[in-house]
């Protein structure tokens, strides 16, 4: 127990303390800017066993916010790169790698065989099936999000002495409008912010194990690092009734992009409209990406498209990615560069484009 010295000679902490993290299992979803310093701390802290889920490749402007990587990884999976790297700081904790995105089956399947859940995505969608699966496990979870010089973090889902439990639907009954979601993309955030409310994650989640009581639960913590200013936000069950997923059945039957408007109406049965035979679809992810596309496809890395728009001279492009994000940068780059063109991108996950489009 020499590593954990200074923990064990904590009042209150112990060995028993120490025995309490090592027996804890923490999935933690999302590899980025605030997974990386959840992992980092977790790992040293020497939590049991810890899992990564992600499904998105290291990118060079990631490198200021995730600490963990380096310029020789872009490119490569984030969950093997995390993987490595973390057991050759704690060769004692257990480290699974989900080298894919979330969806209702994978949280159905996975988070019943851990005790906490870790929310340390950037979508409004992640948040509420992670919310509705923990409700329905009974798990804890951690919760984080960052904008700008702002951050806030949560623990939900979870009380003392009984006491009644709040969960991200009472602070968030419904999700914002589409053109109200912050986009850390357009707007920018600080690298110093991830990687702070990251290490609160990890503070709040070691005190929900070994200090219940001093842990401030069913509160929002909210901070401003540019102006240093802090607020608590009390939360209270909501009275009035919110119809939401209740089971399994009702998770995996709910729509949860489009209720967050990630999807429009046009694609609210999975079906792009501009996809024909004249389409020609171009994937804009590196080649390490899994799972490929099953059909015919252009494959031009998003760092390449600007030398390479010449070869898109199709009627009708479609771009897809992992998750929506490059494909919406290809979408506007080449709207901008040739605006007549009739132009459409991706906005969701690459595993229900191929399951949606797999007949094109």
């Amino acid at each position: 127990m020499e590593r954990y010295q200074r923990h064990i000679a904590l009042a209150g902490f112990g060995n028993k303390g120490q025995e309490t993290i090592k027996n804890t299992s923490v999935l933690i979803i999302g590899a980025g800017g605030l997974g990386v310093p959840v992992m980092q701390q977790l790992t040293a802290c020497g939590i049991g066993t810890i899992g990564i889920m992600d499904g998105d490749t290291i990118e060079i402007s990631n490198l200021p916010r995730q600490v963990l990587y380096t310029e020789q990884d872009v490119g490569k999976a984030k969950v093997a790169v995390a993987a490595q790297r973390l057991q050759l700081m704690n060769s004692e904790v257990n480290i699974i790698k989900y080298p894919f995105f979330l969806n209702a089956e994978k949280a159905l399947e996975l988070f019943k065989s851990y005790d906490v859940i870790v929310d340390a995505t950037d979508r409004f969608d992640a948040r509420y099936l992670i919310n509705d699966a923990c409700v329905l496990f009974n798990k804890p979870w951690v919760y984080g999000a960052v904008f700008q010089w702002e951050g806030q973090w949560a623990v939900w889902n979870f009380s003392v002495n009984d006491a009644e439990k709040t969960t991200y639907r009472d602070l968030f009954p419904i999700p914002p409008k589409a053109n109200l979601i912050p986009d850390c993309n357009v707007q920018g955030v600080f690298a110093t912010v991830p990687q702070i409310v990251g290490y609160f994650m990890a503070n709040e989640l070691i005190k929900m194990l070994l200090y219940p009581k001093e842990l401030k639960s069913n509160s929002l913590m909210y901070f401003h690092f540019l102006k240093n200013s802090f607020q608590s936000l009390g939360i209270v069950p909501r009275s009035e009734t919110i119809k939401t997923p209740l089971t399994a059945k009702d998770i995996l039957d709910f729509d949860y992009s489009y209720y967050c408007g990630y999807k429009t109406e046009k694609d609210k049965e999975g079906i792009v409209t501009i996809l024909d035979k004249d389409t020609l679809i171009v994937d804009v992810r590196n080649k390490e990406e899994v799972p490929r596309l099953p059909l015919k496809c252009l494959e031009i890395p998003l760092h390449q498209l600007p030398d390479r728009i010449q070869e898109l001279t199709a009627n009708k492009i479609l771009f897809v990615c992992q998750t929506g994000k490059r494909s919406k940068v290809a979408y506007e780059l080449y709207k901008t560069l040739l605006p007549q063109s009739i132009v459409d991108y991706y906005p969701y996950n690459i595993e229900l484009f191929i399951k949606n489009h797999h007949h094109a």
